[in-house]
């Protein structure tokens, strides 16, 4: 049997490509599907009367099956290319069973571009985006992904519900975009790269990649608001307060 392109697994299980599509009204919307494979979930998301739909594949052997597929609906159009070298602007959604390597880049592709998203996903890689604060699940991916969207698991999806089946289950996820507020992502990547210690030590610790020099991150930590708190314990607002503290410091 031949490998699927970029290690991908298709969906066969009617009942979750037909309850994934509906997870959201698609109704009037422009929408992009990502790995269209076969057009599984593509049908299943015509359905739902879209404005219009572009499903786009990089795979030539699969663009035949997938136009085969799709040619007695007018509202979807097949696009033969590399999503990531893709425009995504112009478009109300995103939505696919992505290659799960691909998860992260895909998604802040589509929030950069003003789009919501709905996305199959591993599981855990799902639990980091939902995440809360103080968990073991909550870094940099949970601050990033909940300042930039309103995000949501909407579905478990089990691993035989794919062919051939991952090593492990997935989810369908939500992302509803949002404006995001002004949190220093540099800071946030510096910062989680030491998420057990308390902020002061954490913030020293992290002079280099901030472009600091030790002594002046260490005059800044004294000051710093939550200096004394865990690092993985931090809000998005706690995040903030931090964020702009450090850009006053920068500017004085």
């Amino acid at each position: 049997m031949r490998r699927p392109p970029l290690a991908q697994h298709f969906l066969w299980d009617s009942q979750v490509t037909r309850r994934a599509a509906n997870v959201v009204s698609l109704k009037g919307l422009r929408v992009l599907e990502v790995g269209a494979g076969t057009g599984a979930l593509t049908v299943e998301l015509a359905r739902q009367k879209p404005e219009k739909l572009v499903a786009v594949e990089t795979d030539a052997e699969l663009i035949v099956k997938l136009n085969a597929r799709v040619r007695d609906w007018p509202n979807v159009s097949v696009v033969h290319h590399d999503v990531r070298q893709m425009d995504f602007s112009g478009f109300d959604l995103v939505a696919g069973n992505i290659p799960f390597y691909l998860s992260s880049e895909l998604i802040f592709k589509t929030l950069e571009s003003g789009a919501d998203a709905l996305f199959f996903l591993q599981k855990e890689f799902a639990d980091r985006l939902v995440a809360q604060p103080g968990s073991s699940s909550w870094g940099r991916l949970s601050v990033n992904a909940q300042n930039h969207a309103d995000v949501r698991i909407a579905l478990d999806v089990p691993r035989f519900a794919f062919s051939p089946p991952p090593a492990v289950d997935a989810c369908v996820v939500v992302l509803k975009r949002k404006a995001p507020e002004a949190i220093d992502e540099k800071l946030v990547e510096a910062l989680f790269s030491h998420k057990n210690q308390k902020i002061q030590n954490a913030f020293e610790h992290s002079a280099r990649k901030l472009g600091l020099k030790k002594d002046e991150a260490k005059t800044i930590s004294r000051e710093m608001p939550f200096s004394q708190e865990r690092v993985r314990r931090l809000t998005l607002s706690n995040w903030l307060t931090l964020s702009d503290f450090l850009k006053k410091k920068k500017k004085a």
